[in-house]
C-alpha cells in the first residue's frame, strides 16, 4: 500500500508519441510540477492506450520507477563527467541516491540493484572506455566526504593482500546483468603520513593507521599473471570508479570496538606492477603505533563509526562482497524497500 504516486509525461525518442508514466518513485534531485529535459528509461507494464482525442493519443504505463540518465553535468547533486559517463552507459543515477544513504554502512539488499548496475557497467564494453583518473585514491577524503563523489574515477595502487573469485549464484541477477562472477581484490593503500580515524580530536578510542590503509577493488576478470590467494602479495593498480564506503569487522578495528571502513571501487581491469616477498611489505600498522604516538605526529580524521560486537577475529574480511549483499538481502526481504533519499 502506498499514499501516493507521480505522473510523469515522457517523450518516447524517435516517435511524435508521448507515455504518460505512473510510478512510485522519482530521483530525489528533480523538483515537482516543473519542466524538465532529462534523459530516463522505463521498465514498465503498458496499461492502455490514453485520450483518443489527442493526436497521437498518449500510451500508459505503470513502473516502480523512472531511471535517470542525466547527459550533463550538476555540480548541485555531485554530478560530474565521469557520474554523467556511468549514466549515459546504463545506470540509473537516480539509484545513486540509496547508495548515498548507504554509504558508511554494512553491506546489504538496499543498494543491491545500483551495484550491480554499476558492475556491470564497468565490466562491458564501456568499462575500459571510461577516462582515466585524473588523482590517486585519497582516503582522508572519502572517509569525511564520500558521499559527495560516489561514481568518480580514481587511481588505485597499493598491494593486494587477498584476491577472491566471487561467484554470483542468483541466477536472476546473472541473467539481467550478464555477471557470473567477478574478483575481489583487497588492497592495502599508502597512507602519505599516520592517520587516526575518530569521532573528534578529544577521542581516545581512535583508531590508528600508520602508513596503509584498506581498499576492496573489484573486478571482472584477472591477468595471466595475477592468481587467487588467500595470501599473496602483488603490486598493483588499477584505474577504478568509487562505489562507497562500506564497513566489516577487522580484528585490527575490534581492539577498538569499532567497524572498519574502507572504499569499494571497481575496475575493469587490474594491473601487475611487480611481485613481493609475502612477508614484506606494508605491514607495520601496528608496530609502528607507538613510536607515532610518542612522536606526536598523525593526522586525525573524522568519521563516525558504528560499534562491533567484536566477534571477527580476522584482518581481512571474512567474508567476500557479494555473500554480504546476498545475506543482507535476505536480512531485508521480508522488510519494507529502503528508498531512503528516494521521492
Amino acid at each position: 500500500e502506498f499514499d501516493h504516486y507521480f505522473v510523469a509525461t515522457i517523450k518516447i525518442h524517435d516517435s511524435p508519441t508521448v507515455a504518460l508514466v505512473y510510478s512510485r518513485f522519482l530521483p530525489a534531485a528533480w523538483k515537482l510540477e516543473a519542466e524538465k529535459n532529462e534523459p530516463v528509461s522505463v521498465d514498465g507494464l503498458f496499461l492502455k492506450v490514453g485520450d483518443a482525442a489527442a493526436d497521437p493519443p498518449p500510451l500508459i504505463f505503470a513502473a516502480e520507477r523512472i531511471a535517470w540518465h542525466p547527459d550533463q553535468p550538476r555540480p548541485e547533486d555531485h554530478i560530474g563527467p565521469d557520474q554523467v559517463a556511468l549514466a549515459q552507459a546504463g545506470v540509473d543515477w537516480g539509484l545513486y541516491e540509496v547508495v548515498r544513504a548507504e554509504n558508511g554502512r554494512s553491506l546489504g539488499g538496499p543498494d543491491l540493484e545500483p551495484f550491480f548496475q554499476t558492475l556491470s557497467v564497468i565490466a562491458g564494453e564501456q568499462g575500459p572506455k571510461l577516462a582515466k583518473p585524473a588523482s590517486a585514491v585519497d582516503i582522508p577524503l572519502l572517509l569525511q566526504k564520500a558521499e559527495t563523489v560516489l561514481g568518480s574515477r580514481m587511481k588505485v595502487r597499493g598491494i593486494a593482500q587477498r584476491i577472491t573469485k566471487v561467484t554470483v549464484s542468483a541466477e536472476d541477477l546473472r541473467q539481467r546483468f550478464g555477471i557470473d562472477h567477478y574478483y575481489e581484490i583487497n588492497v592495502s593503500v599508502a597512507l602519505d603520513k599516520p592517520m587516526k580515524v575518530a569521532k573528534s580530536e578529544q577521542d581516545k578510542e581512535g583508531v590508528l593507521y600508520a602508513n596503509v590503509f584498506p581498499v576492496a577493488v573489484l573486478v571482472p576478470r584477472l591477468p595471466d599473471n595475477l592468481r587467487e590467494g588467500e595470501s599473496v602479495h602483488y603490486e598493483v593498480e588499477a584505474d577504478a570508479t568509487l562505489y562507497r564506503l562500506w564497513t566489516y569487522q577487522s580484528s585490527y578495528a575490534s581492539q577498538k570496538n569499532k567497524r572498519q571502513a574502507a572504499p569499494l571501487l571497481m575496475a575493469s581491469e587490474v594491473r601487475l606492477i611487480r611481485k613481493g616477498d609475502p612477508l614484506s611489505g606494508y605491514t607495520g600498522t601496528i608496530a609502528t603505533t607507538a613510536m607515532i604516538l610518542a612522536g606526536g605526529t598523525f593526522f586525525v580524521v573524522y568519521w563516525w563509526f558504528r560499534l562491533s560486537d567484536r566477534k571477527s577475529v580476522t584482518a581481512l574480511p571474512a567474508t567476500n562482497i557479494h555473500d554480504a549483499l546476498r545475506k543482507g538481502a535476505e536480512r531485508t526481504s521480508n522488510e519494507k524497500p529502503n528508498f531512503e533519499g528516494l521521492k
